[in-house]
């Protein structure tokens, strides 16, 4: 499945991280992915990692004013439908900085998922008393956007996500395995790791770098101990093989006859302790 993944200079930083920890998570080299670089965004930082991690990764820039939210996103948004329209016609996946894998095989459960429920969206519903119901933008879309839902694009004022929909929600699946929180708390420890869903792949959104923070130290646990570990004992098998090691060495004249001199004086004391 193509991943498309959009970030401009204000929010560089965190796609770093966010392509950091995609590529220790590992799992998505089947997958391909496409940058959308937004108003005076930069490669730095995070294309190599993704390119480490993906099959194949490609280049696009959304050239608009930044006018702040909702009209940015709408306009990057926009230029990828219509980039995928014309050259990709594949579903995709949209992700954001915000947006954190929880598991490596993340991309391979949502496009899985996708395929078996055979609608044209799959995303997390959103029923909120500020705004109308709808889908979360960090979901899968159709290559063909211009047919199924052309009130998501040339948005200026609303946001893509409830400007279309109308017309989305008909054909959307509802999934478990992308997890959305409007404006959340911040992940202060591992306890707030319970807020999860444990059937979601990706959570939406984190501003910061708390909950890769948390899931990074989770999967490389670090075990720390005051007293020192118990020496290991040394295995007969290994005690013998030295023992037969240092007997085959070569012997110089005067060596050896120190040696038999010894056995001589041992054999000596042992016979006159028996009589």
């Amino acid at each position: 499945m193509l991943t498309v993944l959009s970030y401009y200079h204000g929010d560089q930083e965190q796609a770093s991280e966010l392509s950091k920890w995609i590529l220790e998570l590992g799992g998505v080299k089947a997958h391909s992915c496409m940058v959308v670089l937004c108003h005076k965004a930069s490669e730095e930082g995070v294309v190599d990692n993704l390119r480490d991690a993906f099959g194949s990764v490609e280049i696009i820039r959304s050239i608009h004013r930044d006018q702040g939210w909702p009209d940015s996103p709408n306009r990057a948004f926009d230029c990828a439908a219509r980039y995928i329209q014309e050259k990709q016609k594949q579903p995709w996946l949209w992700i954001e900085p915000d947006a954190i894998p929880l598991k490596s095989d993340w991309i391979d459960r949502i496009s899985a998922e996708y395929e078996a429920a055979r609608k044209r969206f799959l995303g997390f519903y959103v029923e909120h008393a500020k705004t109308v119901p709808h889908m979360s933008g960090v979901a899968v879309y159709p290559w063909f956007m211009a047919k199924y839902a052309p009130k998501s694009l040339n948005c200026v004022k609303v946001a893509w996500d409830v400007n279309g929909a109308s017309q989305i929600l008909p054909l959307m699946h509802q999934t478990e395995l992308i997890q959305h929180e409007w404006k959340p708390d911040t992940f202060k420890d591992s306890e707030s790791l319970k807020r999860l869903n444990p059937k979601a792949v990706i959570y939406h959104q984190v501003k910061d770098k708390s909950l890769i923070n948390l899931l990074r130290a989770a999967k490389n646990p670090v075990v720390a101990t005051d007293e020192a570990a118990p020496a290991r004992p040394i295995p007969r098998s290994y005690r013998l093989q030295k023992k037969q090691n240092i007997a085959s060495k070569p012997r110089t004249v005067e060596e050896q006859e120190r040696i038999n001199a010894r056995m001589a004086k041992a054999r000596a004391s042992r016979f006159k302790n028996q009589a």
